[in-house]
């Protein structure tokens, strides 16, 4: 194994938060010191190692190894030096430093450090640390509204004429455990007459998932559509996606940066809240989140932000906003001021639930053929889930809507596609 992969590895191990790390034993520790003093190495990984071992509790040993690192310092890569002990971009090192030694950021100081991300002059290795800290003392509620509201100054909207619009908030890592088709359950949803936008990445990291930009491109879609022709279909057949390199350039320039410092940092919260197509009146969000605390960070964040009339934040698979078919989920309604926590199940809306077939992991072959089986009236279980999401959307966001056999009516209707391998 190459050494920077040996380096992202302990990382994996202790860089993870307060909660889920692991403490190093004496050998990972004396493999580390030889891979903070290469100079050979990734910067960003070895400053971002460097940042979970000044910032987390650390044992014996850890110990050790900071005070042999601050001992011969003049050894070390210049830009870990420069971490110890600035001469370098000494105010941002000073936010930096603060976020390390567990001490929340004023609004002020929450604005000066997230704009030094987006400072062209400012070296990613201290971006990255940037991130590192603030991720593992735990974002305030404060300096996560600002982070967004900086997003959502270094990014771009289109409004269209459509007066509802309902966007899908997938997470733009994607998915490695489940087929996603969300693609499907927005064309649905133009079907029955309720616009819908999605929007994603190309492939990014931590979990380098599969993704709907992926899926569409095999299915020949224009997924590098720019924003106005996004919007242009969206117009003509009532959905669309857009990639983020086209209405958040600056916030995909980071991917690298991600890639290196291996564990997901703020930027994933607020990367797919961005909507990046707004309704002329009403735009509707709908996200998902994974662990339980979740659901009241993001639900309070959506509500402060105000973008939207409405929102879902729904505890769906694999953190994505699709609803599991096989049980209830819980979901967040936030609107008029208020967060409100709710149950869904398929049964309330008189969705079957067949049995569960074996399905592959997800890949755009992988899905195309599951959902063409499901067009063939060959895999009622994911006809189904398409139909139950789209169903539940609409329940939840309280819309006067169709019947269940007229959903049903309209997955016929969904444009059928070759998979061509």
């Amino acid at each position: 194994m190459h050494k920077n992969e040996i380096l992202k590895e302990l990382l994996r191990k202790k860089g993870i938060g307060p909660s889920g790390s692991k403490h190093l034993d004496l050998s990972q520790t004396m493999l580390l010191r030889e891979l903070l003093f290469d100079s050979s190495l990734e910067v960003i990984t070895q400053a971002t190692m460097l940042t979970a071992l000044l910032t987390l509790e650390a044992n014996s040993e850890e110990a050790t190894l900071i005070a042999h690192i601050k001992e011969q310092r003049l050894q070390l890569p210049k830009e870990l030096q420069n971490l110890l002990f600035p001469t370098e971009y000494e105010d941002f090192v000073r936010i930096i430093r603060q976020v390390i030694a567990g001490n929340d950021l004023s609004k002020k100081e929450a604005y000066e450090g997230v704009s030094y991300l987006f400072k062209e002059e400012i070296p990613d290795y201290l971006k990255a640390v940037f991130l590192e800290a603030e991720r593992l003392k735990r974002e305030t509620f404060q300096e996560n509204l600002v982070f967004l509201n900086s997003f959502w100054e270094h990014s771009t909207r289109q409004n269209t004429e459509i007066p509802v619009l309902i966007d899908i908030c997938n997470n733009y890592d994607g998915w490695q455990r489940i087929q996603n088709y969300s693609v499907f359950v927005a064309q649905l949803l133009a079907i029955m007459g309720f616009p819908t936008v999605l929007h994603g990445a190309v492939c990014v990291a931590p979990k380098f998932g599969f993704t709907n930009y992926t899926l569409l491109k095999t299915m020949g879609y224009p997924s590098d559509n720019s924003l106005s022709e996004a919007v242009a279909h969206l117009n003509t057949s009532g959905w669309a996606y857009v990639n983020n390199t086209e209405f958040s350039p600056e916030i995909n320039g980071f991917n690298l940066i991600r890639e290196h410092m291996v564990k997901r940092p703020f930027i994933a919260t607020f990367e797919k809240i961005l909507h990046p197509i707004h309704a002329v009146d009403t735009t509707y969000g709908i996200v998902g989140y994974t662990h339980k605390k979740y659901k009241m960070t993001m639900s309070k964040l959506v509500l402060a932000h105000a973008k939207t009339i409405k929102s879902l934040v729904i505890k769906g698979e694999e953190g994505s906003p699709q609803l599991s078919l096989d049980k209830p989920t819980e979901y967040a309604l936030i609107q008029d001021g208020l967060i409100i926590e709710k149950i869904i199940s398929p049964k309330e809306l008189g969705i079957l639930v067949p049995e569960k077939p074996k399905l592959d992991p997800p890949t755009a072959n992988s899905i195309m053929n599951t959902v063409q089986q499901a067009m063939e009236g060959k895999n009622d279980y994911v006809r189904n889930k398409i139909i139950y999401n789209a169903m539940a959307y609409c329940v939840m966001l309280g819309f006067e809507m169709p019947r269940l056999q007229e959903f049903e009516a309209g997955f016929d209707q969904i444009p059928s596609f070759t998979n061509k391998g």
